[in-house]
């Protein structure tokens, strides 16, 4: 019950601190804070008023101890909120964590012998299988618009729209890579998919996601299975919601009709980071393919404000059984 309230509270503070902000005339990081704080208080949300203030005005004075905590407060809002409602962000509460930019080493599933032995016996001796990868940080970003007027009608009622608009950008800045079945680039990292060999349908939905979990590796992890909300919810009322402790996961970015089944612990995940930044002075490419060249729209000029969300995230893949997909309708 705490941890709903939390994030209750921080999805509406969320979309307040969007809209508040949005408001602000000032160029900085404090200054927008401090006019944000003022309008605050002018519409009575004193809590979060007294916040800003104090995100505001303490933010210079580092040599007293938790001067950032105000502003980390909102920071927390933006990952718990955004970011908590992502397929990345559980699996990476569900998965191995490591520190992002360092090489990950893995030993090969079934590289040792056991055995049991007698008093005085010979035990078997292994040379491992090791592999090495490096989890490496890849950039994605969006810019979202909204005008000025709008803003500043909308008070406390758009926050929840604000905060919608953030968790949406969320999932589509991280999902749509980690569900897909891309190549890596230059650019960002393979999605989970690339590689899987899907399962073809068999006699029935539940058949077909049942072959997909005994192709998975030997593991101490509860299989994760992600797919679209229609697909999920004809999947789970055919075989229950504890089957083998499986935790099911919606999403929209999941490809119609397939289920992907992952073992977390094949997975491993630096922590992922997301901010959000607004301007109102910029001139941008008001384009989904922003083009070298482009035509500029000033958003002073248009009375337009700029939210720019952008996020860190970086994922290896050690086991490449970790992730299955299965065909939960006959081609």
């Amino acid at each position: 019950m705490e941890t709903t309230m939390r994030r209750v509270e921080n999805r509406k503070n969320l979309g307040a601190f969007i809209r508040l902000t949005g408001r602000s005339r000032s160029s900085t990081v404090e200054g927008s804070l401090h006019d944000a704080a003022e309008v605050a208080k002018a519409t009575k949300q004193i809590d979060l008023a007294d916040r800003l203030t104090r995100a505001s005005t303490q933010v210079a004075t580092t040599g007293q101890p938790g001067w950032a905590a105000e502003l980390d407060y909102f920071g927390v809002a933006l990952k718990e909120t955004a970011l908590g409602q992502t397929v990345l962000g559980r699996l990476e509460d569900l998965s191995f964590v490591a520190p992002a930019n360092t090489r990950i080493v893995e030993i090969s599933p079934g590289s040792f012998v056991v055995a049991w032995v007698s008093e005085g016996g010979i035990k078997p001796a292994t040379a491992g299988s090791l592999s090495e990868n490096k989890l490496v940080y890849s950039k994605v970003g969006t810019i979202f618009v909204l005008t000025d007027d709008l803003i500043r009608v909308s008070l406390a009622g758009g926050d929840e729209a604000l905060s919608r608009a953030a968790v949406t950008a969320a999932q589509a800045l991280f999902d749509s890579k980690l569900l897909s079945a891309d190549a890596a680039t230059d650019a960002a990292p393979a999605g989970l998919r690339y590689g899987v060999t899907e399962s073809a349908f068999d006699t029935s939905p539940v058949e077909t996601v049942a072959a997909a979990l005994e192709k998975l590796p030997p593991s101490p992890f509860a299989p994760v299975i992600v797919a679209r909300a229609a697909d999920l919810l004809r999947l789970s009322s055919s075989i229950g919601t504890n089957v083998s402790s499986a935790v099911f996961v919606a999403s929209p970015n999941a490809p119609a009709g397939k289920a992907i089944v992952i073992d977390p612990g094949s997975l491993t995940f630096a922590p992922t980071e997301i901010s959000l930044a607004r301007s109102l002075n910029a001139s941008i490419q008001l384009n989904d393919a922003p083009t070298a060249g482009g035509t500029l729209v000033s958003l002073w000029q248009q009375n337009l404000v700029g939210f720019r969300v952008e996020g860190r995230a970086a994922w290896l893949k050690m086991n490449t059984a970790g992730v299955q997909v299965a065909a939960l309708k006959a081609a």
